[in-house]
């Protein structure tokens, strides 16, 4: 088994911390009796321990279980777990005093919360650990009580809209074109897999719930008021100085996850990103994927790791109308790998395609590795759509939701045009703005494939 590239210099964007359950390793499902038996052994004052000085995991540098098995799945179609299903949980978390089980989230309520590392997920479905009474990290927000169906195009395999079933996006766009003919300014419509979530700009309307109904198909309807401006979280003014972030110049043989910087904006700062995937034009063209945003348009010019004379690696060529994506033409002497970084002692990481988020289910565990958090897993939580007013018509601008919480610390800003990537290794989106949940949006790769774009990488000169 080749083991996979690591970075030269370890991201530690927070100090480690101690765990009461003791130093683990990643592992992709944890059986009940494992998480047992990995409580009853660990020592009363353990020593944090990590892999390798190469690799820190998301949560304090405490690998995380992405998903504690308890020998039953809650993905379905929503519903509470069962009085035996809580048994086993009870008995599995003794300290929590209440589950809640919001779909698409279960929330794990305690008095004081478990040591780390804590599950991604739980059966599953993503968990979210609190203290709060009452708080939950998704808004479902106000619903309507109109009798008035609201009917849209539906693309789903069995005909209509129901729980957990992609909808396709042509369903997506359809309930946004229909609820802006009804006079709402649609920021953004999210698909949840049991709900839609609707946001919109300016305050709630006059009888707003007489407009609306409380459901389309089988998926409930929830609309947000007085959005706010969703990429305040993806800038990023100058280099960081409270971590320290993977800055190593990785000179002409660049791949997903290094460190990209621009040329000065209009106040004479950088930008500081991360690089996305390489892909092949339909004329052959090998070019960059990168974060539009990232790069002003005072410069086009993209440097590596920093905007030092002599580290100019291309030049951004393509913008798109409608999403963040942008597209760098690489330097004549740069090759680009289809490999990413990988954690120490692991097998290598060679992205091999774009996947369509149609083709990925829900909750499926994905992954991200950037210069500033390191390799951080995370849900895959649902798809968006936004409508922008583009060429003269309403198109739309598609994305991902993805959940990298439950104790993981907040992804930085500075890992805007990173590539996620799913267990298949196919690059699926590139990251775009977080939440203070950790709550992420990306742009759908999948933008590129319906132009002909392939996932590609750049060889050696000579090289066959």
């Amino acid at each position: 088994m080749p083991y996979g590239v690591v970075r030269r210099k370890t991201p530690s964007p927070s100090k480690t911390s101690s765990s009461s359950w003791g130093s683990v390793t990643p592992v992709r499902n944890l059986q009940l009796s494992g998480w047992n038996q990995r409580k009853a052994s660990a020592p009363e004052t353990p020593e944090h321990h990590c892999p390798t000085d190469d690799f820190h995991s998301p949560a304090d540098c405490d690998a995380p279980t992405l998903n504690l098995d308890p020998g039953f799945d809650l993905r379905g179609n929503g519903t509470m777990p069962t009085s035996e299903q809580l048994t086993i949980l009870s008995r599995l978390f003794s300290g929590c005093v209440r589950f809640d089980y919001l779909p698409p989230m279960m929330v794990f309520r305690f008095k004081v919360l478990p040591a780390k590392p804590w599950p991604l997920t739980v059966a599953r479905v993503p968990a979210f650990f609190t203290t709060d009474a009452e708080h939950h990290p998704i808004d479902f927000g106000e619903m309507g009580y109109s009798k008035d169906p609201i009917k849209i195009l539906v693309e789903g395999p069995s005909g209509g809209l129901k729980h957990n079933e992609w909808p396709g996006w042509r369903s997506i766009e359809s309930l946004a074109e229909e609820l802006i003919a009804r006079g709402f300014d649609v920021a953004r419509v999210e698909w949840f897999g049991v709900r839609f979530l609707v946001h919109v700009c300016g305050s709630m309307p006059p009888e707003f719930g007489s407009k609306v109904p409380m459901r389309v198909g089988q998926l409930g309807l929830g609309f947000v008021f007085d959005t706010v401006d969703r990429e305040s979280h993806a800038l990023r003014l100058k280099m960081p100085t409270e971590i320290d972030i993977d800055d190593t110049d990785y000179e002409k043989v660049l791949r997903p996850g290094v460190l990209l910087t621009s040329g000065p904006n209009e106040q004479g700062l950088t930008l500081s990103t991360t690089s996305g995937v390489c892909v092949a034009a339909p004329n052959g063209d090998k070019l960059m994927t990168c974060a539009g945003h990232g790069f002003p348009a005072t410069s086009d010019l993209v440097y590596h790791p920093t905007n030092a004379p002599g580290h100019q690696v291309g030049s951004v060529v393509w913008r798109s109308a409608v999403s963040d994506l942008a597209l760098v033409k690489l330097s004549d002497a740069i090759t680009y790998s289809q490999e990413t970084f990988s954690p120490a002692l692991e097998e290598a990481v060679v992205l091999r395609s774009i996947k369509s988020v149609g083709k990925m289910s829900l909750f499926d565990i994905v992954n991200l590795n950037t210069p500033y958090n390191g390799h951080v897993c995370g849900s895959f939580m649902g798809a968006t759509v936004d409508p922008l007013l583009a060429d003269g018509k309403v198109r739309f601008a598609r994305g991902k939701m993805t959940y990298f919480g439950n104790g993981n610390k907040r992804l930085r800003d500075g890992c805007c045009g990173a590539v996620i990537w799913d267990d298949d290794l196919d690059a699926i989106s590139s990251f775009q703005s977080v939440d203070d949940k950790n709550m992420t949006y990306s742009t759908v790769l999948e933008e590129l494939t319906g132009l002909g774009y392939t996932l590609s990488g750049i060889q050696p000169i000579g090289s066959v």
